[in-house]
């Protein structure tokens, strides 16, 4: 029973013991019947654990959409956003839905705060005023527009107030 095995494992982890939860959890997610939320699981039970490149292949090998995502938030955190950045347009050639526009977005994000290179903050607003011209009601998407819109020495003041007004009149 795939919940069960979940709920054991998270079990084990309470109890301190993430070895054997690690264990079981491999040996479940071996099985094929593994739910995206055990694979996630393993995969920050071996990141844990110093067994980095363990977590990645172990999410590499779920196409689910939540374990893709865990995978490009582990691939940032190691600096390693050539890698991110290729699954997130390989995402975005399959459908320029929200989530992963908004992907995108904080990978553009991350390499520029590591680089300062100009033409990442730049991507970053561009896929960003992809996903507000999509869906003009998320103040998420909004807002980081807004923010990284300062970080620009051109910018005008005037769109950035009207993200947030946009922001504060949905919240």
């Amino acid at each position: 029973n795939p919940r069960f095995e979940l709920a054991f494992a998270d079990y084990l982890i309470a109890a301190g013991r993430n070895a054997d939860a690690a264990s079981r959890l491999q040996a479940h997610v071996g099985s094929g019947k593994a739910s995206a939320a055990a694979v996630i699981r393993l995969a920050q039970l071996q990141r844990a654990q110093g067994q980095v490149d363990e977590a990645l292949k172990t999410l590499e090998g779920s196409s689910d959409p939540g374990a893709q995502q865990s995978r490009i938030d582990l691939l940032v955190q190691l600096r390693r956003t050539d890698e991110a950045r290729a699954i997130a347009e390989a995402q975005l050639a399959t459908g320029r839905t929200l989530p992963a526009l908004m992907q995108a977005a904080f990978i553009e994000e991350q390499a520029f705060s590591a680089s300062n290179d100009r033409q990442f903050l730049d991507r970053s607003i561009a896929l960003l005023d992809e996903a507000v011209a999509a869906n003009p009601e998320n103040s998420r998407a909004r807002y980081t527009r807004a923010r990284l819109q300062l970080r620009k020495p051109d910018v005008s003041i005037e769109s950035v107030i009207q993200d947030v007004r946009q922001v504060v009149q949905q919240d």
